[in-house]
């Protein structure tokens, strides 16, 4: 989601034998490959239609449809399937190159690895803690029955393999694909988030995208559908914080404060004399390469949470939950925040905004000093600013 999808990938080509493990290639110094995995061929039968009985409430009709979606799992709770899986190791030093698909089980999250990534062996720690601070940091969490359906991210990506794994939706599936180099891009939707090999291997620089997706996710399993310019907003807020939480570079946070030799990157005057009009337009413009969604969503999430708290967060996502889709989608969203915080927030926010995004720009100049040596030589006067 960070930026439009351009395409979708092309189909995956037919699956290898099934019962095969991925195998893994070493590349740390005192280790070998491990041997394969041999796991056991079970019979899966056709997963059953959920039926819905008229005497129940809807809530309760689809929870317990779900259940019978279930996979099975074996004494410790782990998922039995079909299909290839993998043991992680836990060591960064751990190079693995997967073989084929397969996936990972951890304790809120599967992994599906394409074939062909490259990743380390304590990726899925990386995401574990990745999705512990999100829950922190916006004071939500990813744990409740999902209320919407599950995106066909098999279809897309794994030539539908995998139908047996997660069917209940109770955990986030992740993925990790090859970068298909054709302009596609990462996302994310309320059950699923969408990586590339280079979102994760390198852990120590690049895990911006995972915290954008991610947050994408926590979002999204709590609420109803808040529209571009509040879920980019959210996402993006959430990425930079994170960043300073993990100490971090946070290079993508650059692109959406206005650079005082060059104005044009986001026109902020629209918004001091139409905050809501303007609020109206970014979230129902189809994409672009302004971007504009993202440039107006940072500024007022973080308005938001420096004015109302972190809570505000939980507050409009319950309150989103109350409305129905059968009234527009951005009058929606507007209610749902002004519900939450207050019916001049908008107002509030144009205020805010000189003094208040100026000096997030200052704060986030002064933390990027110790990762960009640029920065430092400003402060130097024989360095013009």
């Amino acid at each position: 989601m960070k930026k439009k999808i351009l395409c979708l990938l092309m189909v995956l080509s037919t699956m290898a034998s099934l019962c095969a493990a991925c195998n893994r290639e070493k590349t740390s110094e005192n280790t070998s490959s491990d041997p394969s995995i041999n796991l056991p061929v079970f019979e899966q039968p056709a997963p059953p239609k959920i039926v819905l009985s008229d005497d129940e409430p809807e809530p309760t009709r689809r929870k317990d449809a779900l259940k019978d979606l279930a996979p099975q799992v074996d004494e410790n709770g782990m998922t039995i399937s079909q299909w290839p899986s993998i043991t992680l190791s836990g060591d960064p030093d751990e190079i693995i190159e997967i073989q084929e698909d397969c996936f990972y089980e951890g304790e809120r999250f599967f992994i599906f690895f394409q074939n062909g990534v490259k990743i380390r062996g304590d990726v899925a720690e990386h995401l574990d803690r990745i999705m512990y601070g999100l829950e922190d940091l916006l004071q939500l969490s990813y744990e409740r029955d999902p209320v919407n359906s599950d995106i066909n991210w098999r279809y897309l990506y794994f030539d539908n393999a995998f139908t047996d794994v997660n069917r209940d939706l109770a955990k986030v599936n992740i993925l990790i694909i090859k970068n298909p180099g054709d302009g596609a891009i990462e996302w994310a939707g309320e059950n699923v988030a969408v990586l590339f090999e280079e979102d994760v291997f390198d852990p120590e620089h690049d895990l911006e995208t995972a915290y954008h997706e991610l947050a994408h996710v926590l979002q999204l399993r709590q609420a109803s559908p808040f529209g571009r310019v509040l879920a980019e907003g959210i996402a993006a807020y959430a990425e930079y914080q994170m960043c300073i939480r993990e100490n971090r570079p946070a290079w993508d946070t650059a692109g959406y404060l206005t650079d005082r030799r060059n104005p044009s990157i986001y026109d902020e005057s629209l918004i001091y004399t139409d905050p809501v009009g303007t609020f109206m337009h970014d979230t129902e413009i189809d994409g672009g390469h302004n971007d504009w969604e993202y440039q107006y969503g940072i500024r007022f999430v973080t308005f938001l949470v420096e004015t109302y708290g972190v809570e505000v967060f939980d507050k409009m996502c319950r309150i989103s939950l109350e409305f129905t889709y059968e009234e527009a989608r951005t009058d929606m969203i507007i209610r749902v925040i002004k519900e939450a915080t207050s019916d001049d927030v908008f107002e509030q926010f144009a205020a805010w905004l000189p003094e208040g995004w100026e000096r997030f720009g200052e704060e986030y100049e002064e933390y990027m000093k110790q990762f960009d040596p640029m920065l430092q030589m400003r402060d130097s006067t024989q360095v013009p600013a």
